[in-house]
């Protein structure tokens, strides 16, 4: 093989001559000096004066199927805002970014890296390490749950190339998480607690549904979400879903991740009746059953006999004789450290003991006294 030392000018020429020799698609590029020349198949010439390394370039005994092609690939976004939430928003759906190989021969080493932002930010899916030729390869990526109010940044580095010489493209991400607003039908009177209840993460995913009336009495199967969120506030830790399922009349998660740590219990050893109204004791109950768990390590709903309260107990409630003794020791506990108060002439309304009491509400909880009573909960237990 020879190596032909050429002027500027003769190797232009002969440039655009072996240009002609070139399969379709394919690129042929070297540096002469600090001028880079890039030839294509087409004949056509692109000079370039910001390179400057120095390359000899062979041009006798080279056959055209030992010319490499260069690697061509694009990406379908450069910028990634996903929609903003508020302060105790659950789970973000992602988004995608496809890396596309446009050119002919295969892409290796593609890699995608959070290089700024990682603690805001993580990944769904990430790339293949080849993508053929002709096809593409899929990133997802979504904001991690937990943010405060603010606007969060980062940048998604995609790098791809044939082995030898790999190149870079980046995706700027942005995710705001703006000021709580309540903007569900609600109590005026409750709005500022109810804000903090979304803050702290204790609303659950059904309640974030704005077109959910929080002055509604709230259900069984309501309230056992809110029983798992005030547990993974004040423990840290994420409740998984009972494996089994015991009931035969609902396979709500919520209620599965509840059964699961044990703060409820069905209303026969089948059925858990998720549809029916919690009255108040059973609130008090549920709400103890997550303080155990969390304090008293070995806690169980069958060994609760063995784990009592302490603390001081406040002046029995006029109507105490209506509350379940099952519920007396959780309904004192939670008025002692006034995270739920008694009504108006100082009576608890343990539950509805009559046509009327139903008619009227007379013990039910709502869903924003339910929020409220959670708030309360981790503020003053936690």
């Amino acid at each position: 093989m020879k190596r032909a030392i050429l002027k500027p000018a003769k190797l232009i020429i002969a440039l655009v001559m072996l240009a002609t020799l070139l399969p379709t698609g394919f690129v042929m590029a070297t540096d002469y000096g600090d001028i880079m020349f890039r030839v294509t198949n087409a004949g056509e010439l692109t000079v370039d004066n910001s390179h400057e390394l120095l390359v000899n370039f062979v041009i006798s005994g080279v056959e055209p199927t030992q010319f490499t092609q260069e690697p061509s690939w694009t990406i379908s976004r450069t910028i990634m805002v996903f929609p903003s939430a508020q302060p105790g928003y659950g789970t973000r759906p992602p988004m995608a970014v496809a890396i596309n190989n446009t050119g002919t021969s295969a892409l290796s080493g593609v890699s995608a890296v959070i290089t700024t932002g990682s603690g805001y930010f993580e990944f769904v899916a990430t790339p293949t390490a080849s993508v053929a030729a002709g096809t593409q390869t899929m990133a997802s990526v979504r904001p991690k749950t937990g943010h405060a109010t603010g606007t969060y940044t980062g940048v998604l580095t995609i790098t791809a190339g044939d082995g030898t010489a790999a190149t870079s493209q980046t995706v700027s991400l942005s995710f705001t998480v703006g000021a709580a607003t309540v903007s569900n039908p609600h109590s005026s009177w409750a709005e500022e607690r109810l804000i903090k209840s979304f803050e702290m993460d204790l609303v659950p995913t059904a309640f974030l549904d704005t077109t959910v009336d929080l002055t509604k009495p709230i259900t069984r199967a309501e309230f056992a979400a809110v029983g798992v969120k005030v547990y993974e506030a004040l423990s840290g830790d994420k409740v998984l879903p009972a494996a089994i399922n015991p009931f035969t009349d609902t396979n709500d998660v919520e209620v599965l991740k509840a059964y699961s740590i044990g703060i409820v219990s069905g209303t026969s050893a089948t059925t858990y009746t998720p549809d029916r109204v919690l009255n108040r004791e059973e609130a008090a109950h549920l709400l103890t059953n997550v303080f155990k768990k969390v304090t008293m390590p070995g806690w169980t709903s069958a060994t609760n006999a063995q784990f009592p309260l302490v603390f001081d107990k406040p002046e029995p409630f006029s109507d105490d004789a209506a509350i379940s003794a099952w519920a007396k020791d959780s309904v004192y506990f939670m008025v002692a450290n006034g995270v739920i108060t008694g009504q108006p002439g100082y009576i608890f309304a343990p539950k509805n003991e009559t046509p009327q009491h139903e008619a009227d509400g007379y013990a039910n909880a709502t869903r924003e006294a339910a929020l409220l009573i959670a708030v309360g909960m981790v503020e003053k237990l936690k």
